[in-house]
């Protein structure tokens, strides 16, 4: 389930605080999976491809929570939050040159990772800008999935996710943790992310 954590620290723009809570999620990997680790090889699948706004973790933690199976891998890319929509004529001097140069970056790289990847059946797009949009390229006979907000994951992934346990509750700060302790379930439980009383005994409880 930590591929997808992986393919966003990879993009160099992900947060500090980002890398440092996927730091915290692989070491306890490493401690508590090694036998998997180390003696298989997790299946790609590539039916589902993901690509979310950097800056929206929660969103992906949720996304992923619907799609995790048991020894397998699925790919989810973090597109860097950007103001302006792709224009290739851009050039040095003008408001929009930065924004193409990373976003055209970042794009360029995940169309070449896909291309490695396969046909793929579904393409998620979350939480993107209609300029953050504009700079990817989207395969041809591929079912697209765009899914504006948190609100939205239940009903647009629950026709195509994969039958889960239940349901986990965490707060929005305790998304990457309530991931990792979902997928500690076999085929895993559901993410509900939302605002809890600091009453409770517990950031992440069973729903």
């Amino acid at each position: 389930m930590f591929a997808e954590l992986e393919a966003l620290v990879a993009v160099d723009t992900i947060p500090k605080a980002f890398k440092i809570a996927f730091s915290i999620q692989t070491a306890m990997r490493k401690r508590y999976s090694c036998y998997v680790v180390l003696n298989s090889i997790p299946h790609v699948d590539s039916r589902f491809i993901c690509i979310v706004d950097r800056e929206r973790v929660q969103l992906a933690a949720a996304i992923s929570s619907y799609l995790y199976t048991d020894g397998t891998y699925f790919a989810i890319f973090g597109f860097p939050r950007i103001g302006h929509p792709s224009r290739p004529e851009a050039v040095l001097g003008d408001d929009d040159y930065i924004s193409n140069i990373i976003a055209t970056e970042v794009a360029t790289l995940i169309s070449n990772a896909l291309a490695r990847m396969g046909h793929c059946q579904y393409l998620i797009l979350a939480g993107l800008s209609d300029a953050q949009r504009s700079y990817i390229r989207i395969p041809d006979e591929v079912n697209v999935i765009e899914i504006a907000g948190l609100d939205r994951v239940p009903e647009m992934l629950s026709p195509v996710g994969i039958a889960k346990l239940g349901l986990l509750k965490c707060r929005p700060q305790q998304a990457l943790l309530g991931l990792y302790t979902a997928g500690r379930t076999g085929n895993g439980l559901l993410l509900m992310i939302k605002p809890m009383s600091y009453s409770s005994p517990s950031l992440i409880e069973p729903a």
